[in-house]
C-alpha cells in the first residue's frame, strides 16, 4: 500500500491548504433583487391598469360637472376600481421600497467587498440617500452611479471610466422618478384637503394618468439597473473566485 495512504490512526503528514474561495458577505442579495425586481414589473403593471381604470372617470365627470343626466352605477363603478387600484398600488410601493432598500444595502457592502476599497464605499447611503429629505432629490441618482462602478469587474479604479450607457439609465430612472411624483402631487393636491369640484377631479385624472404613464417605464429602467448591478458583481466574483481564467467578457 502507498505510503500516501493515510493509516486508520492518523497521518503525520499534512495537506497544503488550497487558495481560499471568495465569497460575498450576503450571498442572498440576489433573492432580494429578484423580489425586488418582480415587484417592480408589478408596480409598472399597476399603473398600467390605473391608466385602463382613470380614463372611464375622464369620460365620466364631464357630464357631472356639466350637470347632465348619467347613471350613479357608472360613477360608483368608477370610484370603487379607482380606490381598489390605489390601495393595490400603496402595498405593492411600500413592498417595492423595502425590497429596495434591503438590496441596495446589501449591495453595497458586496461591492465594497469585491472592489476592496472598503473606505470608499458606504453601504449605509444606499439608505440615507432615500431618508433625508432635500438630499433624496439628488443623491440616489449619484449613490446608484458609484454602485455601479464599484460592481463594474473591468474598473479598478473609481474614476477609470465613465459607465455609459449604464449612466445614461441611471439618469433617465432618475428624471422618470422625478416626474412621476411631480405630476402625482399635482393631481392629488387639490382634492386632499376638501371636497373636490367635478373640474379639480378631471385635472387629477388627467394628471393621474401622466403620471402612470411615466411611471411604467420607470419601473421597468429600474428592474434593468437592478440586474446591471447583479450581473456585474456576478463576473467580478467569478474573477475573483477562479483568477487563472481567461478570456472573461471585457463588458458586463
Amino acid at each position: 500500500m502507498s505510503d500516501r495512504t493515510p493509516s486508520s490512526a492518523g497521518s503525520t503528514g499534512s495537506q497544503e491548504p488550497g487558495p481560499k474561495r471568495f465569497e460575498l458577505p450576503h450571498p442572498a442579495v440576489r433573492r432580494w433583487a429578484e423580489a425586488s425586481t418582480v415587484l417592480f414589473l408589478l408596480m409598472g403593471l399597476i399603473f398600467a391598469f390605473s391608466v385602463d381604470f382613470l380614463l372611464p372617470d375622464v369620460r365620466d365627470l364631464p357630464f357631472v360637472r356639466d350637470d347632465l343626466p348619467i347613471a350613479d352605477s357608472e360613477l360608483h363603478g368608477n370610484h370603487i376600481r379607482l380606490t381598489l387600484i390605489t390601495k393595490a398600488a400603496v402595498v405593492i410601493g411600500a413592498l417595492v421600497a423595502i425590497t429596495w432598500l434591503v438590496w441596495q444595502f446589501l449591495a453595497h457592502v458586496n461591492a465594497r467587498a469585491l472592489s476592496g476599497r472598503k473606505g470608499r464605499l458606504m453601504p449605509a447611503l444606499g439608505v440615507i440617500a432615500w431618508l433625508v429629505p432635500g438630499v433624496n432629490l439628488i443623491a440616489p441618482p449619484l449613490v446608484m452611479r458609484r454602485l455601479l462602478r464599484a460592481s463594474d469587474p473591468d474598473v479598478v479604479s473609481s474614476e477609470e471610466k465613465s459607465l455609459g450607457r449604464s449612466s445614461f439609465l441611471v439618469w433617465l430612472w432618475w428624471a422618470g422618478w422625478l416626474a412621476g411624483w411631480t405630476l402625482l402631487y399635482i393631481a392629488f393636491r387639490p382634492v386632499i384637503d376638501g371636497d373636490p369640484t367635478p373640474s379639480e377631479l378631471i385635472t387629477r385624472d388627467h394628471f393621474a394618468i401622466a403620471a402612470s404613464l411615466v411611471a411604467i417605464p420607470t419601473a421597468l429602467v429600474a428592474a434593468i439597473l437592478i440586474h446591471q448591478v447583479n450581473a456585474r458583481q456576478l463576473l467580478k466574483e467569478d474573477r475573483l473566485e477562479f483568477r487563472d481564467w481567461v478570456g472573461w467578457s471585457k463588458s458586463a
